[in-house]
């Protein structure tokens, strides 16, 4: 059939367990189609409407993270993905998720960061958000832009990863950083922090 591997029909374990005929016609395309453990996402070749299997990819990181289930990883393929971050407002990765570029140079998440605009990792206790294989790009709006990453709570590894014109990251819990690379990253004009800020001196 045409239905995705990755794909439980929650429609079938419906008429497993006995629900009507009525009850599983009326069900929606979101009541179908479950979570995933692996999205893919194209940002030339993928479409929202699709589901982000690695031949149906998605347009957007902000659909890929919607679709991925807690624990599960998200392939970005060559492109620039952009993470809504406007100023004074954050973006914030609530759920547990591994982020893997396909190219560490062409792959790319990129966020505009106003002058408070933060791109906020908050998995919660024993949760993670890791990147591997990619550039995370800020888009400063302004000379004096306080673009930043904030790792909130559980733990974050960046493996392979190249981090551009990010001014600040704030590190409240657990990080480690594995061959990365910081281009233009520089705390602003007469801050006392630098490119990577640990209030509580926890990074291992």
């Amino acid at each position: 059939n045409n239905v995705p591997k990755n794909r439980v029909l929650k429609s079938k374990a419906k008429e497993i367990l006995g629900a009507s005929t009525n009850e599983i016609l009326g069900a929606s395309a979101s009541d179908i189609l479950s979570e995933s453990d692996v999205i893919y996402v194209d940002s030339t070749k993928g479409n929202d409407n699709n589901d982000g299997s690695e031949s149906n990819p998605v347009k957007t990181f902000v659909k890929a993270l919607s679709l991925v289930s807690a624990g599960g990883t998200i392939i970005l393929k060559d492109g620039t993905y952009t993470v809504p971050v406007q100023n004074p407002t954050t973006y914030t990765i609530s759920k547990s998720v591994s982020i893997k570029g396909t190219n560490r140079e062409k792959s790319i998440l990129s966020f505009a960061g106003g002058f408070t605009g933060t791109l906020v990792l908050n998995p919660g206790d024993g949760g993670f958000v890791d990147f591997s294989n990619l550039t995370i790009k800020a888009v400063p709006v302004a000379m004096d832009a306080q673009s930043q990453l904030g790792i909130s709570t559980g733990s974050s590894n960046f493996i392979n990863v190249t981090f551009d014109a990010m001014k600040t990251i704030a590190v409240y819990s657990k990080a480690s950083f594995i061959n990365c690379s910081f281009n233009k990253c520089a705390p602003v004009q007469n801050s006392i922090f630098g490119a990577i800020r640990t209030p509580w001196e926890k990074v291992i």
